[in-house]
């Protein structure tokens, strides 16, 4: 992988976890205590992150360094898609969503 395929992955990939976040690149720059456009300087290529950055927006959007840099199949993505979903729900919600995953699976307790 050359460098800048590395970089393109890392756009891409904070780019994709902030919008299953609901996050607006202002959001993100403003929840690492960085400067307003910070993201949009990375995501836009003007800018590369140091590795502290890197860091601190991965922690942020709540996932793993491993999982970060992991190659997302198509499965992945749902899965993370249904997770981002599910943490905007209220507790409740979430057992309801819960119960019926477990009935479509047939292992609801009745």
């Amino acid at each position: 992988m050359k460098a800048q395929d590395g970089l393109e992955f890392i756009r891409d990939r904070i780019t994709e976890l902030r919008l299953l976040r609901g996050l607006s690149e202002y959001e993100l720059s403003y929840g690492i205590e960085r400067s307003k456009g910070f993201i949009q300087g990375i995501t836009s290529g003007r800018r590369a992150p140091s590795v502290e950055a890197l860091l601190e927006i991965i922690d942020y959007l709540g996932v793993e360094p491993e999982e970060f840099f992991r190659k997302r199949e198509k499965e992945d993505r749902a899965l993370e898609e249904m997770r981002a979903e599910a943490l905007l729900m209220s507790d409740g919600d979430r057992e309801i969503v819960l119960h019926l995953m477990k009935e479509m699976n047939g292992k609801a307790k009745k």
